[in-house]
């Protein structure tokens, strides 16, 4: 089943672009490990929320080229580009990326002289990223990012804390206890009177 290319309806967009290698998301980052391998910064256990406050390193521009896409670092202001080997450099001139989208998950293929190449974090040490051949393929995960301001959390559960749970037939309910919302960046907020 081939994957849905993303068309140009949800671009332009700025979002962190994280992969998933076991238990662990990672996020791409602009600095390079050696020069020619994009810096991967470990993001715990769990995806981030949707809207998220991101360092300005771990945020990219997504911009259309064409019928295809180019990444832009919103620090830097230069676009992933690609040489030879598993490179993913930083430069004034990008490459184009087509974006394919399965079940939430984005593929960012590069059709290169050789072989098609794909955005992806490195296979062995999970320390950087690299734009690969086929073999190192990994599905990536786009958050849209909020830039140079707080992020609105989403909610994620309500607790309720109920000091009378049983009512009699007849009686005038009446709610005793507290009533919390938690949100995807860790804060709660009492809202038992709303």
């Amino acid at each position: 089943v081939s994957a849905a290319v993303v068309d140009d309806t949800e671009y332009p967009g700025t979002y962190a672009i994280v992969a998933l290698r076991g238990e662990m998301y990672y996020y791409l980052t602009n600095v390079a490990a050696n020069g020619s391998r994009l810096t991967a910064v470990q993001a715990g256990t769990s995806l981030p929320a949707d809207n998220v406050s991101l360092a300005a390193e771990k945020v990219w521009n997504i911009e259309k080229v064409g019928n295809k896409f180019a990444l832009k670092s919103v620090e830097t202001d230069e676009y992933i580009s690609w040489s030879s080997g598993n490179t993913a450099t930083m430069e004034t001139e990008g490459i184009a990326f087509e974006i394919s989208e399965t079940e939430g998950t984005y593929v960012f293929k590069y059709a290169a002289t050789d072989a098609d190449r794909y955005l992806s974090l490195n296979k062995d040490t999970y320390d950087y990223f690299a734009v690969y051949k086929t073999g190192q393929i990994a599905n990536l995960y786009l958050i849209p990012a909020v830039v140079g301001e707080e992020a609105v959390p989403e909610l994620t559960g309500i607790t309720v804390n109920a000091t009378k749970t049983t009512f009699t037939v007849g009686d005038e309910f009446a709610f005793e206890g507290t009533v919390t919302a938690n949100y995807s960046n860790g804060t709660t907020k009492d809202v038992t009177t709303s």
